[in-house]
């Protein structure tokens, strides 16, 4: 059996940038309102800790995005950018076909 490599084509990447950069400018909006309108002491501890989310969101989407999966002979091969994990085929107890579901149809 040849080794398959699972993972995002072009536009489907391109289209999770798209709503990655969607939600950061949301967030960077939510930390410029917090920082003008808020006049207490302590709002930098809120806009540094929505700062801190967003750059968690961005590197979890980057992750997702380019993460892939490679079935090979022994089993499967999750890998991403922070992690790699290898799960023999003796613990897969089903694989599913994932249909997406639209208003067009299957």
């Amino acid at each position: 059996m040849p080794d398959v490599w699972i993972g995002f084509n072009a536009h489907d990447r391109q289209r999770y940038w798209w709503r990655t950069g969607i939600l950061m400018l949301a967030l960077a909006g939510v930390m410029v309102a917090m920082s003008l309108t808020t006049h207490e002491p302590g709002k930098w501890w809120w806009v540094g800790g929505v700062g801190v989310f967003s750059g968690v969101v961005v590197f979890s989407t980057i992750n997702s995005i380019y993460g892939r999966a490679l079935l090979t002979a022994t089993g499967l091969e999750f890998r991403t950018f922070v992690s790699r994990r290898v799960v023999p085929w003796s613990e897969v107890a089903r694989i599913e076909k994932r249909q997406r579901v639209s208003r067009s149809g299957i």
